[in-house]
């Protein structure tokens, strides 16, 4: 079902890498993105996703910083943009904490990761 939801979802220029490793900030307001090499289309959320788990940044202000950013260039509703944020975070935590476990490698960092999307998973399954 969440898949089928993704599935109908705009795609958009991503980075496909948006780990905090990735975003160097230059200025107050300005962030500078590195390492490219996984650039391509992805639906509308998903380098929010990431972000998201692997920071300490609240889901609200990615969405807000995200939505402002894309101002220029394509107009997407905000609540969109959290729900498809949502529900990729929800995957990411899920999958890389399973496969985590099954490895026997890592398994804190992604479990810990898996805690931090509790309120989301909780909100995915409304």
């Amino acid at each position: 079902m969440i898949l089928d939801d993704l599935d109908r979802l705009p795609l958009v220029v991503s980075h496909g890498d948006a780990l905090p490793r990735n975003m160097l900030r230059r200025e107050q307001e300005h962030v500078l993105e590195v390492d490219w090499a996984q650039l391509g289309y992805n639906t509308v959320g998903s380098d929010l996703a990431s972000l998201y788990l692997y920071s300490s940044t609240e889901i609200d202000n990615l969405v807000r910083a995200y939505v402002d950013g894309l101002a220029g260039a394509q107009q997407i509703d905000g609540r969109l943009v959290r729900y498809a944020t949502i529900r990729v975070a929800a995957l990411i935590a899920v999958l890389r904490a399973s496969r985590a476990v099954a490895a026997e490698h890592g398994i804190d960092g992604y479990i810990g990761r898996l805690i931090r999307a509790e309120l989301l998973l909780a909100e995915v399954s409304r």
